[in-house]
């Protein structure tokens, strides 16, 4: 069974696949973001709503997500027990 976070509006992303959670502020990460929707490979989970952090996961893909990367860590840490 896997941990799942909960990113938002009831959407779950599996703990295991996260490999880096990022602010979504600088420009670099921006035009990452804004590149991977261009490829169709970006994860939209913000429901239209603003952006607040970027999840990338083991096989390359990006998450965006409208909850803060400290809330999504302190999450991780709840479900994982750590």
């Amino acid at each position: 069974m896997h941990h799942m976070l909960h990113v938002g509006y009831e959407n779950q992303v599996a703990i295991s696949k996260i490999v880096a959670i990022k602010k979504y502020k600088s420009k670099a990460i921006r035009n990452q973001v804004v590149k991977e929707k261009e490829k169709g490979t970006l994860i939209d989970m913000t429901e239209g709503r603003k952006t607040s952090a970027v999840i990338y996961l083991d096989n390359g893909q990006l998450v965006t997500s409208t909850i803060n990367p400290q809330t999504l860590v302190e999450r991780i840490k709840k479900e994982t027990g750590g």
